[in-house]
C-alpha cells in the first residue's frame, strides 16, 4: 500500500499556469501517525506564540 496517490487531469482552476484547460495533477500524502509506534518517536513542533490571543487572525479574515 503506498502513503502517496497522484490523480492526473483533476479539476483546477484556470488560473493556474500549470494546468490546461482548469485541469491540473494533484498529489496526496497520507501523513497518519501509527497507532503502534514508539512513544516520542515523532517530534511535536510549536509554532513561537501560537498560545497568543489574536495570532490566527493575522492570517484568517
Amino acid at each position: 500500500m503506498s502513503d502517496t496517490i497522484i490523480v492526473g487531469g483533476a479539476l483546477g482552476s484556470k488560473l493556474d499556469p500549470s494546468g490546461k484547460d482548469g485541469l491540473v495533477d494533484k498529489m496526496g500524502l497520507d501523513a497518519t501517525k501509527l497507532l503502534e509506534s514508539e512513544p516520542l518517536r515523532y517530534t511535536v513542533v510549536n509554532i513561537p506564540g501560537e498560545e497568543e490571543e489574536g495570532l490566527v487572525g493575522q492570517w484568517v479574515n
